[in-house]
């Protein structure tokens, strides 16, 4: 055990020679200094805490409003795919009720063969 506090010893002069001794007034200083820092630490903490809290209620509103703009942007894009669908019925010349018939097909008349001689009426 003396050897243990031999080296208690030599550590406690080694750190007084490189700090330096402390005197009761600096011993205060340092107690006063700590509790301060206890003081301010707890004091962050505090705004910490506050500010994640802040944080967590615009990040939770932010996620509702994009889900809103997801359902309103999935509407509006059923909506334009039933506007394109009436414009290539529209297009097509088909009503909806013939959407599921066949389609008929349309009789193309061949060009005429050439005789030979042209004429503005043929």
């Amino acid at each position: 055990m003396a050897r243990r506090s031999d080296s208690l010893k030599e550590r406690v002069t080694w750190i007084e020679n490189f700090l330096g001794t402390v005197s009761g007034d600096e011993t205060e200083c340092v107690v006063t200094q700590i509790e301060d820092v206890n003081a301010k630490t707890t004091e962050i903490e505090k705004v910490f805490r506050e500010l994640k809290a802040s944080m967590e209620r615009k990040a939770t509103s932010v996620l509702g409003d994009i889900d809103g703009l997801v359902e309103a942007i999935g509407g509006k894009l059923k909506e334009m795919e039933t506007k394109l669908g009436v414009g290539k019925l529209a297009l097509s010349g088909r009503t909806l009720s013939q959407e599921g018939s066949m389609m008929t097909k349309i009789k193309v008349h061949e060009p005429k063969a050439y005789v030979g001689k042209r004429s503005a009426k043929n």
